[in-house]
Protein backbone atom coordinates (compact mmCIF):
# COMPACT_ATOMS: atom_id res chain seq x y z
CA UNK A 1 0.00 0.00 0.00
CA UNK A 2 1.57 3.28 -1.10
CA UNK A 3 1.11 6.24 1.22
CA UNK A 4 1.33 9.96 0.76
CA UNK A 5 2.02 12.45 3.56
CA UNK A 6 -0.91 14.54 4.81
CA UNK A 7 0.67 16.22 7.84
CA UNK A 8 0.08 14.01 10.86
CA UNK A 9 -1.94 11.55 8.80
CA UNK A 10 -0.71 9.61 5.78
CA UNK A 11 -3.12 8.26 3.18
CA UNK A 12 -3.24 4.82 1.64
CA UNK A 13 -5.93 2.82 -0.11
CA UNK A 14 -7.47 -0.58 0.54
CA UNK A 15 -9.90 -2.64 -1.53
CA UNK A 16 -13.10 -3.75 0.16
CA UNK A 17 -15.42 -5.83 -2.03
CA UNK A 18 -14.23 -3.98 -5.12
CA UNK A 19 -14.54 -0.53 -3.56
CA UNK A 20 -11.40 1.57 -3.30
CA UNK A 21 -11.32 2.98 0.25
CA UNK A 22 -8.97 5.80 1.31
CA UNK A 23 -7.56 5.47 4.84
CA UNK A 24 -5.81 8.32 6.70
CA UNK A 25 -3.47 6.85 9.29
CA UNK A 26 -1.09 8.29 11.91
CA UNK A 27 0.80 5.00 11.66
CA UNK A 28 2.23 4.88 15.20
CA UNK A 29 0.96 4.73 18.76
CA UNK A 30 0.51 2.24 21.57
CA UNK A 31 -3.28 2.70 21.54
CA UNK A 32 -5.33 2.78 18.32
CA UNK A 33 -8.44 4.86 17.64
CA UNK A 34 -10.57 4.10 14.59
CA UNK A 35 -12.33 7.41 13.78
CA UNK A 36 -15.46 7.51 11.62
CA UNK A 37 -16.53 10.79 10.04
CA UNK A 38 -20.04 12.16 9.57
CA UNK A 39 -22.16 12.93 6.53
CA UNK A 40 -20.73 15.38 4.01
CA UNK A 41 -17.24 15.11 5.45
CA UNK A 42 -14.26 12.74 5.29
CA UNK A 43 -11.70 11.20 7.59
CA UNK A 44 -8.96 13.73 6.95
CA UNK A 45 -10.90 16.98 7.40
CA UNK A 46 -12.79 15.58 10.41
CA UNK A 47 -9.82 14.26 12.37
CA UNK A 48 -6.62 15.85 11.05
CA UNK A 49 -6.71 18.64 13.65
CA UNK A 50 -7.23 16.39 16.66
CA UNK A 51 -4.81 13.77 15.34
CA UNK A 52 -1.78 15.93 16.23
CA UNK A 53 -2.38 16.18 20.02
CA UNK A 54 -3.57 12.58 20.11
CA UNK A 55 -0.42 11.31 18.42
CA UNK A 56 1.68 13.35 20.84
CA UNK A 57 -0.21 11.56 23.63
CA UNK A 58 0.76 8.18 22.15
CA UNK A 59 -2.31 7.34 20.06
CA UNK A 60 -2.51 5.98 16.54
CA UNK A 61 -5.47 7.48 14.65
CA UNK A 62 -6.97 5.61 11.70
CA UNK A 63 -9.63 7.62 9.87
CA UNK A 64 -11.10 6.11 6.69
CA UNK A 65 -13.17 7.93 4.10
CA UNK A 66 -16.48 6.08 4.00
CA UNK A 67 -17.56 4.73 0.58
CA UNK A 68 -18.81 7.64 -1.52
CA UNK A 69 -17.06 10.26 0.64
CA UNK A 70 -13.70 11.99 0.47
CA UNK A 71 -11.24 10.06 -1.68
CA UNK A 72 -13.11 6.75 -1.46
CA UNK A 73 -14.90 5.31 -4.43
CA UNK A 74 -18.63 5.81 -4.72
CA UNK A 75 -20.67 2.59 -5.07
CA UNK A 76 -22.64 2.11 -8.27
CA UNK A 77 -26.25 1.67 -7.08
CA UNK A 78 -28.93 0.16 -9.24
CA UNK A 79 -31.35 2.66 -10.74
CA UNK A 80 -33.62 4.06 -8.03
CA UNK A 81 -31.88 2.07 -5.31
CA UNK A 82 -29.16 2.79 -2.78
CA UNK A 83 -26.52 0.44 -1.34
CA UNK A 84 -26.16 2.59 1.77
CA UNK A 85 -27.20 1.30 5.18
CA UNK A 86 -25.70 1.21 8.66
CA UNK A 87 -24.73 -2.44 8.16
CA UNK A 88 -23.14 -1.60 4.77
CA UNK A 89 -20.89 1.04 6.31
CA UNK A 90 -20.12 -1.07 9.41
CA UNK A 91 -19.01 -3.93 7.17
CA UNK A 92 -16.61 -1.67 5.27
CA UNK A 93 -15.23 -0.10 8.44
CA UNK A 94 -14.69 -3.58 9.92
CA UNK A 95 -12.65 -4.44 6.82
CA UNK A 96 -10.54 -1.31 7.37
CA UNK A 97 -9.88 -2.43 10.96
CA UNK A 98 -8.52 -5.70 9.57
CA UNK A 99 -6.53 -4.01 6.78
CA UNK A 100 -4.88 -1.66 9.29
CA UNK A 101 -3.99 -4.64 11.52
CA UNK A 102 -5.85 -3.16 14.48
CA UNK A 103 -7.57 -6.36 15.72
CA UNK A 104 -9.37 -4.41 18.48
CA UNK A 105 -9.49 -0.66 19.04
CA UNK A 106 -11.29 2.31 20.50
CA UNK A 107 -13.90 3.42 17.97
CA UNK A 108 -14.94 7.07 17.65
CA UNK A 109 -17.80 8.28 15.48
CA UNK A 110 -18.99 11.79 14.70
CA UNK A 111 -22.63 12.58 13.84
CA UNK A 112 -23.67 9.94 11.26
CA UNK A 113 -20.39 8.20 12.03
CA UNK A 114 -21.58 7.65 15.60
CA UNK A 115 -24.48 5.58 14.26
CA UNK A 116 -22.01 3.52 12.26
CA UNK A 117 -19.78 3.13 15.32
CA UNK A 118 -22.72 1.79 17.33
CA UNK A 119 -23.58 -0.65 14.54
CA UNK A 120 -19.95 -1.77 14.35
CA UNK A 121 -19.92 -2.44 18.10
CA UNK A 122 -23.11 -4.50 17.82
CA UNK A 123 -22.21 -6.46 14.67
CA UNK A 124 -18.46 -6.85 15.29
CA UNK A 125 -18.08 -6.64 19.10
CA UNK A 126 -14.69 -8.35 19.03
CA UNK A 127 -13.24 -5.32 17.22
CA UNK A 128 -14.47 -2.62 19.63
CA UNK A 129 -12.77 -2.02 22.95
CA UNK A 130 -14.45 1.30 23.83
CA UNK A 131 -16.82 3.74 22.09
CA UNK A 132 -16.59 7.52 21.67
CA UNK A 133 -19.70 9.26 20.31
CA UNK A 134 -19.12 12.84 19.13
CA UNK A 135 -22.32 14.90 18.76
CA UNK A 136 -24.01 11.68 17.65
CA UNK A 137 -26.80 11.50 15.11
CA UNK A 138 -29.78 9.22 15.48
CA UNK A 139 -31.12 10.39 18.86
CA UNK A 140 -33.02 13.49 17.76
CA UNK A 141 -36.76 13.56 17.16
CA UNK A 142 -36.08 15.68 14.09
CA UNK A 143 -34.18 12.84 12.45
CA UNK A 144 -37.20 10.56 12.68
CA UNK A 145 -38.77 12.64 9.92
CA UNK A 146 -36.07 11.72 7.40
CA UNK A 147 -37.35 8.19 6.67
CA UNK A 148 -40.83 9.67 6.18
CA UNK A 149 -39.99 12.62 3.94
CA UNK A 150 -36.38 12.18 2.86
CA UNK A 151 -37.33 10.46 -0.40
CA UNK A 152 -39.31 13.47 -1.63
CA UNK A 153 -37.52 15.21 -4.48
CA UNK A 154 -38.55 18.70 -3.33
CA UNK A 155 -35.92 18.68 -0.56
CA UNK A 156 -33.08 18.27 -3.04
CA UNK A 157 -34.32 21.14 -5.17
CA UNK A 158 -34.44 23.32 -2.04
CA UNK A 159 -30.89 22.33 -1.02
CA UNK A 160 -29.53 23.33 -4.41
CA UNK A 161 -31.34 26.70 -4.33
CA UNK A 162 -30.40 30.03 -2.77
CA UNK A 163 -33.01 29.32 -0.08
CA UNK A 164 -31.18 26.12 0.80
CA UNK A 165 -27.88 27.97 1.09
CA UNK A 166 -29.51 30.55 3.39
CA UNK A 167 -30.86 27.70 5.51
CA UNK A 168 -27.38 26.20 5.64
CA UNK A 169 -25.86 29.44 6.87
CA UNK A 170 -28.58 29.75 9.52
CA UNK A 171 -27.66 26.40 11.08
CA UNK A 172 -23.91 26.73 10.56
CA UNK A 173 -23.75 24.49 7.48
CA UNK A 174 -23.17 27.10 4.80
CA UNK A 175 -19.93 25.61 3.46
CA UNK A 176 -21.41 22.12 3.77
CA UNK A 177 -24.39 22.92 1.54
CA UNK A 178 -22.37 24.97 -0.93
CA UNK A 179 -20.54 21.87 -2.15
CA UNK A 180 -21.91 20.19 -5.28
CA UNK A 181 -20.40 16.90 -4.14
CA UNK A 182 -22.34 17.14 -0.88
CA UNK A 183 -25.59 17.83 -2.72
CA UNK A 184 -24.89 14.76 -4.88
CA UNK A 185 -24.31 12.72 -1.72
CA UNK A 186 -27.62 13.94 -0.31
CA UNK A 187 -29.31 12.69 -3.49
CA UNK A 188 -27.48 9.34 -3.16
CA UNK A 189 -29.02 8.95 0.29
CA UNK A 190 -32.51 9.74 -0.94
CA UNK A 191 -33.64 6.10 -0.72
CA UNK A 192 -31.39 5.13 2.20
CA UNK A 193 -32.88 7.07 5.10
CA UNK A 194 -34.74 4.13 6.61
CA UNK A 195 -31.65 1.92 6.41
CA UNK A 196 -29.55 4.68 8.02
CA UNK A 197 -32.06 5.36 10.81
CA UNK A 198 -31.38 3.87 14.26
CA UNK A 199 -35.04 3.05 14.81
CA UNK A 200 -35.94 1.59 11.42
CA UNK A 201 -32.70 -0.43 11.24
CA UNK A 202 -33.54 -1.82 14.71
CA UNK A 203 -30.19 -0.59 15.98
CA UNK A 204 -31.91 1.46 18.68
CA UNK A 205 -33.69 -1.63 20.00
CA UNK A 206 -30.35 -3.46 20.21
CA UNK A 207 -28.45 -0.84 22.18
CA UNK A 208 -29.13 -2.68 25.43
CA UNK A 209 -26.80 -5.40 24.10
CA UNK A 210 -23.80 -3.05 24.31
CA UNK A 211 -21.45 -3.57 27.23
CA UNK A 212 -18.49 -1.42 26.14
CA UNK A 213 -17.53 1.74 28.05
CA UNK A 214 -18.78 4.78 26.14
CA UNK A 215 -17.85 8.45 26.12
CA UNK A 216 -20.18 11.10 24.71
CA UNK A 217 -18.43 14.29 23.60
CA UNK A 218 -20.91 17.11 23.07
CA UNK A 219 -20.15 20.50 21.53
CA UNK A 220 -22.54 22.68 23.49
CA UNK A 221 -23.14 25.18 20.66
CA UNK A 222 -24.45 22.56 18.22
CA UNK A 223 -27.04 24.25 15.99
CA UNK A 224 -27.82 21.10 14.03
CA UNK A 225 -28.88 18.74 16.83
CA UNK A 226 -31.01 19.63 19.89
CA UNK A 227 -29.67 19.90 23.44
CA UNK A 228 -31.78 16.89 24.46
CA UNK A 229 -29.43 14.45 22.69
CA UNK A 230 -26.95 13.86 25.58
CA UNK A 231 -29.80 12.97 27.94
CA UNK A 232 -31.35 10.60 25.40
CA UNK A 233 -28.02 8.86 24.82
CA UNK A 234 -27.42 8.49 28.57
CA UNK A 235 -30.84 6.89 29.02
CA UNK A 236 -30.21 4.42 26.19
CA UNK A 237 -26.60 3.71 27.19
CA UNK A 238 -26.35 4.00 31.00
CA UNK A 239 -22.62 3.20 30.88
CA UNK A 240 -21.98 6.46 29.02
CA UNK A 241 -19.83 9.26 30.47
CA UNK A 242 -20.75 12.70 29.10
CA UNK A 243 -18.17 15.43 28.49
CA UNK A 244 -19.45 18.85 27.39
CA UNK A 245 -17.07 20.84 25.16
CA UNK A 246 -17.47 24.60 25.40
CA UNK A 247 -16.91 27.02 22.51
CA UNK A 248 -17.66 24.22 20.06
CA UNK A 249 -20.55 23.36 17.80
CA UNK A 250 -21.43 20.21 15.88
CA UNK A 251 -17.77 19.24 15.31
CA UNK A 252 -15.93 19.79 18.63
CA UNK A 253 -12.91 17.75 17.50
CA UNK A 254 -12.28 20.44 14.87
CA UNK A 255 -13.14 23.48 17.00
CA UNK A 256 -11.44 22.35 20.23
CA UNK A 257 -8.92 19.62 19.31
CA UNK A 258 -6.78 19.96 22.45
CA UNK A 259 -9.81 19.76 24.75
CA UNK A 260 -11.21 16.78 22.86
CA UNK A 261 -7.83 15.04 22.80
CA UNK A 262 -7.47 15.47 26.58
CA UNK A 263 -10.96 14.05 27.18
CA UNK A 264 -10.24 11.07 24.91
CA UNK A 265 -6.89 10.41 26.60
CA UNK A 266 -8.49 10.45 30.06
CA UNK A 267 -11.32 8.14 28.94
CA UNK A 268 -9.11 5.63 27.15
CA UNK A 269 -6.71 5.55 30.11
CA UNK A 270 -9.47 4.42 32.47
CA UNK A 271 -9.28 0.69 33.21
CA UNK A 272 -12.14 -1.38 31.82
CA UNK A 273 -14.73 -2.27 34.44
Amino acid sequence: MESQPDGVLSTYRVDVDGLDIAVHDAGVGSQSILAIHGFGSDGLSSYETVAAPLREAGFRIVAPDLPGFGLSRRPSPELGMSPYSLSFFAKHVAAVVDAANLSTCVVAGHSMGAKIALTLALDYPEKVEKLILINPGGFSGRERLLPLFGHLGVWYKVLASSRGRRLGRAVGLGAFLSSKRTIDQVRDFRHAHRAMDLRHSRTLARLNELRVPTLLLWGVNDRLLPRTVPGRVARRLPQTAVHFVGSAGHAPMVAQPDVVAAAIKAFVSLPAA
